[in-house]
């Protein structure tokens, strides 16, 4: 997961990087001065020695976004070596720290500084392109060499099948760079070596690294979902007090997850989930935005309805690419009107219900496996599958606003905001009494208040165009006044 600091000096990160690449530069010079003498014998000791620049030491440029990077990568550099089986030795890290650093620059080569990269744009006596170099060369628009995984092997272990094999473990799935979705190898054609595929830096590490800014992905196909972000603050919550006693313990929860899970470890909380569920417009969606807040994490909103799909198999394949795309991001995943994805599993009556039912099941997996916060909503009560809402660290049931939560919610809109001046005649504890509202109706009625007010040029309301407004309003988006609309303010 992204564990950047949250005061990124740029400055830093851009010297770090020129230097780097210079080190980089030096690499390359030496290899192919190597690869083009007589006898063509490679040690990785000689090229090191012979390299003029030496590459940054991480905290001399924190903090950057490459310096955390370098970091973070390092930090679990002895891990990956004693998973795939080879000694820890001092050289052995000093090898496998040099050739993260090379993978990583490889990648970041064709948006840096391509031409680097033109020392493997070489032909042999032949005419033929270079064997060892792998790299891609024919791209139908990209004009320079795109490095693979055989370009690192080259550069890093010529012949030398250990340090070919150390390389090897370093483009795995299980190594920081690709276990975190830094790098990636592009699609493999039939039964290609895997390491003739391109080495791709992820959008995200684009986004990080080439331009020096935090990445927001775009509402896609593959991603349905949009970062939901809010000004308001928990004084614009308004809630019963069984309510607000539940919401208390959830924010305590965000706000100390990430503690507890260092705490009890990874094995011992995987995730915080919380559902609310209740009538529309009672101010869940407010409370997902407020908690969201709360985490200092990306709250991303999922479009339900581009999820679901009539067709067998199509669910699945969309929650794979969006739970692939926030995987180890440190996302908070908001599922809004979650029943259409979570509900209830059926009797296997036919072939479409086994297909419904791997479809919940397959979803169960990736709600537990995933290690980021999941926040779910419902307006239809807990009509959910057992198996999701028995996972839930936190069910909220939210109702329609009683007299005294109606009252606060007229008061903080009408009177305490100040947006323009009522007549005395209107009473708050008047309209909390008889109109019954959510707390969105009460809001969406303030807005309507303030454009007629701005549209006549006025800066206060009348207690007749108060009750005119208010009429037109509960005609057109529901609600109830209880007894005559025409009695109101006239006591």
């Amino acid at each position: 997961m992204n564990t950047f600091h949250s005061d990124i000096d740029l400055t830093r990160h851009w010297q770090a990087l020129h230097q780097e690449l210079d080190w980089l530069t030096g690499v390359l010079d030496v290899r192919d001065t190597f690869f083009r003498a007589e006898d063509n014998v490679f040690s990785f000791d000689a090229l090191v020695s012979n390299v003029p620049i030496v590459p940054i030491h991480p905290k001399d440029f924190y903090p950057s976004f490459y310096a955390t990077l370098l970091e973070n990568m390092f930090a679990q550099s002895y891990d990956n070596i004693i998973l795939h089986n080879f000694e820890v030795t001092e050289d052995t890290l000093r090898f496998v720290h040099y050739a993260e650093r090379v993978l990583l620059l490889l990648a970041l080569c064709p948006y840096l500084r391509p031409e680097l990269l033109d020392c493997f744009r070489i032909q042999d006596d032949m005419g033929r392109e270079i064997v060892e170099f792998g790299g891609i060369q024919n791209s139908n628009h990209y004009r320079g060499f795109l490095p693979t995984g055989e370009t690192a092997l080259h550069i890093l272990a010529g012949a030398d099948l250990q340090k070919r094999a150390l390389v090897q473990s370093i483009i795995d799935p299980q190594h920081f760079l690709f276990k975190n979705g830094i790098l990636q190898l592009s699609r493999i054609h039939g039964n290609e070596p895997p390491l003739s595929s391109q080495l791709i830096l992820s959008a995200e590490y684009i986004d990080l690294l080439v331009r020096g800014k935090e990445y927001v992905p775009q509402y896609s196909s593959s991603f349905p979902a949009t970062l939901l972000k809010t000004d308001k603050n928990w004084d614009d919550l308004f809630l019963n007090s069984r309510e607000e006693e539940m919401i208390s313990q959830a924010r305590t929860w965000v706000k100390n997850y990430d503690k507890v899970r260092q705490v009890v470890g990874g094995g011992g909380m995987k995730g915080y989930r919380i559902l609310l569920y209740g009538p529309s417009g009672t101010g869940k969606t407010l409370t997902m935005a407020l908690l969201g807040k709360a985490t200092g994490k990306p709250l991303y909103r999922i479009n339900i309805s581009n999820i679901v799909d009539k067709y067998v198999g199509e669910t699945s394949k969309k929650l794979e690419a969006l739970f692939m795309m926030a995987e180890n991001k440190d996302w908070v995943l908001f599922f809004d009107e979650a029943d259409a994805l979570f509900g209830k599993r059926t009797s296997t009556s036919s072939a479409q219900d086994r297909y419904a039912n791997q479809e919940v099941s397959y979803l169960l997996y990736k709600f537990e496996e995933y290690e980021g916060m999941i926040f779910l909503s419902t307006n239809k009560g807990v009509d959910l599958d057992e198996a999701f809402t028995r996972r839930f660290d936190t069910q909220v049931r939210y109702s329609e606003p009683d007299e005294f939560t109606r009252r606060r919610l007229w008061e903080h809109l009408f009177i305490t905001k100040g947006y323009f001046e009522l007549d005395p005649k209107i009473k708050v504890n008047e309209l909390a009494e008889r109109v019954q509202v959510t707390g969105a109706w009460i809001e969406k009625f303030r807005n309507y208040c303030v454009l007629q007010t701005v549209a006549q040029g006025k800066t206060s309301l009348s207690a007749d165009e108060f009750r005119q407004y208010l009429v037109s309003q509960v005609n057109t988006h529901g609600g109830s006044v209880r007894g005559n609309t025409r009695d109101l303010f006239t006591r």
